[in-house]
């Protein structure tokens, strides 16, 4: 693929969806650690990651702060940071009410809900090639988590529908940010161009603190091998990715972005079996093969 700037954009997504992946394997790897403690820690080490490269990127602390000031001038700003925040927290607290399956399948309806959002919001059109690649991959995604699927904890399948509205949402509102002029959120002299998605997400950050804090106080249970694996997480698996995201879906569009993305859902049972033994069914291995070849087709397509 020559690095053009779509392909640059689609090479960030892809890697962000890498790093997403390893979640979880790394949540396997501390038993009994509660959901919203890793989520709110997480979040910390993250803001470390977005927050540095933001004030990178701006070239000063006070440019940062006067392009936050401006993105915050957007009301779309403040609903991906709310949207951010109810995606990670939703996601978790689904995972204790209902089978992770089925909170997995039920927030990978996020691009069905993009592609929805996609004119009204953002004045991209949905072309075959994006229906047929999306229909691709929600049937694989069936695939892949159909026969873990249950009937019970309603409760948590609720969450789990919530946390894909939030996710699709929160594409959307960054995509939307990023389609804004970067230049005028800078003094003059300052012909920086930064997505002001940014200050939006490491908001997000901040709010995902303040929910999970109460879960956050008791730490007894965390070793310093938990810390390491959290310290992790935070940097590597949602930090590093999430920048990467935040600049690619600023290349491609918003349905795009999250069509790329679910290539995550087929590398994180991956890493799980490598660590834990668990080999995925022949009906799952289809699944993830039809997802990987509805992206592949769709990048191919769309060149």
């Amino acid at each position: 693929m020559a690095f053009t700037d779509r392909g640059v954009g689609v090479l960030l997504v892809l890697s962000a969806a890498l790093f997403w992946s390893f979640s979880g394997v790394c949540v396997k790897s501390m038993p009994g650690v509660n959901p919203l403690l890793i989520t709110g820690y997480r979040s910390i080490f993250t803001l470390f990651v977005m927050a540095g490269y933001y004030v990178f990127a701006c070239g000063s602390l006070t440019q940062a702060i006067y392009t936050a000031r401006r993105a915050f001038g957007f009301r779309r700003a403040w609903g991906s940071a709310f949207c951010y925040a109810m995606m990670l927290v939703l996601f978790i607290s689904a995972t204790r009410y209902t089978t992770a399956a089925n909170a997995i399948l039920l927030q990978y309806a996020a691009p069905m809900y993009v592609a929805l959002l996609s004119v009204p919001l953002l004045g991209e059109p949905v072309r075959p090639k994006e229906w047929l690649a999306l229909f691709g991959c929600l049937i694989g995604i069936f695939m892949f988590f159909g026969e873990q699927l249950t009937t019970e904890g309603w409760w948590g399948n609720i969450l789990g529908v919530l946390s894909g509205v939030a996710c699709a949402l929160n594409a959307v509102f960054m995509r939307s940010l990023s389609k804004i002029p970067g230049k005028g959120a800078f003094a003059p002299g300052q012909p920086r161009d930064v997505s002001l998605a940014f200050p939006a997400v490491i908001l997000g950050n901040i709010l995902t603190i303040v929910i999970c804090l109460p879960w956050m106080t008791d730490v007894t249970g965390i070793t310093p091998y938990y810390w390491k694996i959290l310290v992790f997480m935070g940097l590597f698996q949602l930090g590093l990715p999430y920048t990467m995201f935040t600049l690619g879906i600023a290349k491609v569009g918003a349905l795009e972005g999250v069509i790329l993305a679910m290539t995550e859902a087929v590398l994180n049972p991956v890493w799980v079996a490598f660590a834990t033994g668990e080999t995925p069914s022949l009906m799952a291995c289809a699944g993830g093969t039809l997802i990987l070849v509805s992206i592949g087709t769709y990048g191919w397509l769309k060149k």
